[in-house]
């Protein structure tokens, strides 16, 4: 007879007890170490861009390259007996300014056209004796040393600028329109001082910064909004007559000297009938409006014995001064009322589309 095994436990264990489960020793886990080579390399090309942008800041806020608007050897050239008397300094000085496409005239004159929304408009740089620089009013704040004085002829405002800077005193800026078109230009010869001083100056470099303006006057503005195309005929408003029509065909631009164009339109006209019998037909009087310019006379027509409700051509031709390249220009009727005339229809063209 066997005996009986006093621990029943399976596992060879004393009664009541587990054997614990012993696994193989292993170290803590700790993440891998990364190559820190990448994120240094990250920071050292971070701190370089920010020291490029500070630099580009610092150069932009001095003038760029030193302060210097232009060409020291154009500037050379330019002055002369401390003065500037020449204004061939180069497209990057002007450019900056929004001044494009300069010329140089035979007086040492330089004209560009300076962009406004309306259209380029013709801008100058006069360098000859300025006899009014007691005239007119400071200029706005930041532009140091100039005086602004606005002539008004008829509806057009016309602005020059002078310095009171030694170096600029026969310096003289003009443009057909508002003040503001010649700021960034005077902005920019107080910088061309600066450079042509050197350490010695007491002019800091300032941004020109352009900008595209309006010149529009209101009545360009108001006319406009009614404007048609060419070819389109319009009728014609007039205490005398009935039912009478007027349509301009065609526009023509012939460039001349300096603004002058030779403007020819070609219409044709519709008498309409007569409130009255035998009293004489007035014809409409016929303008052309630039954005910022009053109404300039292509015709002004005398009364004149015509047959009820005849096709009439209507055409002429006349010189007038446009102070832009590319404008959106109108032709417009007047009408006679009350013992005046009075703008009544109009026609929209382009110069581009018009300039032979």
């Amino acid at each position: 007879m066997s005996t009986p095994n006093p621990n029943p436990n399976p596992y060879g264990q004393p009664a009541g007890q587990w054997q614990q489960y012993q696994q193989p020793y292993q170290p803590p886990y700790e993440q891998p170490k990364k190559n820190q080579r990448p994120l240094i390399i990250a920071i050292v090309v971070a701190l370089i861009a920010v020291i490029a942008v500070f630099a580009g800041l610092f150069a932009f806020i001095g003038g760029g390259d030193g302060g210097k608007v232009a060409k020291p050897k154009d500037v050379d050239k330019a002055f002369s007996h401390e003065m500037l008397r020449s204004c061939d300094l180069g497209d990057d000085f002007y450019s900056a300014a929004g001044w494009k496409d300069m010329t140089l005239q035979e007086d040492e004159d330089c004209e560009a056209f300076y962009e406004t929304e309306e259209g380029d408009i013709r801008v100058e740089l006069q360098v000859r004796a300025a006899d009014n620089m007691s005239h007119g009013k400071p200029a706005p704040d930041g532009i140091v040393g100039w005086r602004q004085i606005v002539n008004t002829d008829g509806y057009e405002n016309k602005c020059s600028m002078v310095s009171e800077t030694p170096e600029l005193e026969v310096v003289e800026l003009w443009a057909p329109g508002p003040c503001e078109l010649l700021h960034s230009m005077a902005i920019q010869l107080n910088n061309l001082v600066a450079q042509y001083r050197g350490e010695e100056s007491d002019l800091a470099y300032m941004d020109p910064a352009p900008q595209k303006l309006s010149v529009a006057s209101e009545m360009y503005a108001t006319v406009a909004d009614k404007a048609e195309p060419l070819g389109k005929t319009q009728a014609f408003e007039s205490p005398d007559v009935l039912g009478s029509e007027l349509t301009i065909k065609d526009v023509t631009l012939t460039p001349g000297d300096g603004d002058k164009y030779e403007v020819c339109f070609e219409g044709n006209l519709n008498t309409g009938e007569m409130k009255r019998k035998y009293q004489d037909f007035r014809a409409p009087r016929i303008s052309l409006v630039a954005p910022q310019s009053p109404a300039l006379n292509l015709i002004d027509p005398h009364p004149s014995k015509v047959e009820e409700k005849a096709d009439l051509p209507f055409n002429g031709c006349e010189t007038v001064g446009i102070p832009y390249r590319d404008a959106d220009l109108l032709i417009v009727s007047s009408s006679w009322h009350s013992g005046g005339y009075y703008l009544d229809k109009a026609w929209a063209f382009n110069m581009k589309d018009a300039t032979d």
